[in-house]
This record gives structure tokens, C-alpha cells and sequence, in this order.
């Protein structure tokens, strides 16, 4: 018996030895270290969710800021197209919500219910996330498929300290003023996207001058 599993040892040991002589191990990189993390960091769950949104959704601000710190994207969303930040907003941690929209969060993500996180937080009567979020710049005006707006929907749950903070803060109670606004923005943004694609670049202009100096 002891003679079969001294056997069997000395087998894997020279096996091994052969195996590391004939495939050495890849050294482990920095890079790949990185690239590793990263995996880790911005991994999806089948609901969609990552790390950060765990975090987020239970207000962790300390183990946010550490995802943040190493690289952790803000922009997945999960099957409800809810990011990080409508997540936290969604359950008051109004501090983890900010530390995410220093992080590159967009302030004002839609979710599949066309609800940014300030008409999420206005829903919810948070004066404090509300107020944090105006301060930020936060749109006061989007709207959903049924004209709601945060103003609109603060009023109809009687939150008259948010309605007015809203106000101060640009929202309009006016929806086809709203409306007329927006359409008004896209058309300035669209034109301004057309100037910038009309708009020849660098090397193009240079060599527009060369041709004209060829020609004079």
C-alpha cells in the first residue's frame, strides 16, 4: 500500500515537472491584473445588476466610493433600466447618490418608466435629495409620456416645500411650455451638430489654403 502511493506521487511529481518544462505558466501582468478587476468591478448579474448597484441600492458610500476609486463604470443599467443612482435615490441615500454623480452617473437617466431620479425623488417627498439634486443642475422640466413632470408629481402628492424648491430651481408648471422648450433645445442641439460635422477639420483646412496658394 505504502509502496503504490509513494508510486502514484513520484508519478505526478515527474508529470508535473514535465508539464512545467513543456507549458511554463503565463506571468501574471499588471495589466492583466487590471483587466481582471475591471471584469470583476462592471460584472453584470442575469437582472442586470453590478456591484455598484448593490452597493448603491443599500447605501454602502464607503465600498461606492472604493468601486468608484478603481475604475467602476456608472453607466450599465439593469433590467429596468435603472443605473446606480436611480437605485440609490429610489431608497433616500441621498449621499450615495452624489458620491455617484461626482463619479460620472448621469444626473438625469431615464428609467424604463421615463422617471428621472429627481421626479423619483420628489415621488418619494426626499426634500433633502431633491434639494441636492437641483443644486447639481439636475433637468426640472423632463417629462413623461403622460405630462408628468417632478413639479406635477410633487404637487399631486401635496410636497409644497419640494414644489417650491422645484420652482426656484426653473422647474414651469406650464406643459406645453415645457414641451415647446424642449423641442426648441433639440433643434438648437441638432444645428449645432450639423455645424460641427460642416465644419472642416484641421488638416482639410490646410489643405484647402495649399490648393488656393498652387492656384495664385
Amino acid at each position: 500500500m505504502h509502496k503504490l502511493v509513494f508510486q502514484l506521487d513520484a508519478g505526478i511529481a515527474e508529470n508535473d515537472i514535465v508539464l512545467s518544462d513543456e507549458e511554463p505558466e503565463p506571468e501574471w501582468t499588471a495589466e492583466d491584473a487590471a483587466l481582471a478587476e475591471s471584469d470583476l468591478l462592471n460584472q453584470q448579474s442575469r437582472f442586470g445588476y453590478t456591484p455598484i448597484m448593490w452597493a448603491a441600492k443599500n447605501g454602502h458610500l464607503d465600498l461606492v466610493n472604493f468601486m468608484l476609486e478603481r475604475g467602476a463604470e456608472t453607466t450599465p443599467v439593469n433590467n429596468n433600466k435603472e443605473t446606480a443612482l436611480t437605485l440609490a435615490i429610489n431608497k433616500r441615500f441621498t449621499d450615495v447618490g452624489m458620491a455617484l454623480i461626482e463619479g460620472g452617473c448621469d444626473k438625469d437617466h431615464l428609467n424604463s418608466n421615463g422617471w428621472s431620479p429627481l421626479m423619483i425623488a420628489a415621488g418619494n417627498g426626499d426634500l433633502k435629495t431633491v434639494s441636492s439634486l437641483v443644486k447639481r443642475l439636475c433637468s426640472v422640466n423632463y417629462f413623461t409620456q403622460k405630462n408628468a413632470t417632478a413639479l406635477v408629481v410633487a404637487k399631486s402628492r401635496g410636497n409644497d416645500a419640494i414644489a417650491q424648491v422645484l420652482i426656484d430651481g426653473g422647474a414651469l408648471e406650464d406643459i406645453e411650455q415645457i414641451k415647446e422648450n424642449f423641442r426648441a433645445d433639440e433643434e438648437a442641439r441638432k444645428q449645432q451638430r450639423l455645424n460641427k460635422d460642416s465644419r472642416p477639420s484641421t488638416s482639410e483646412e490646410r489643405r484647402r489654403n495649399q490648393a488656393k496658394l498652387s492656384v495664385l
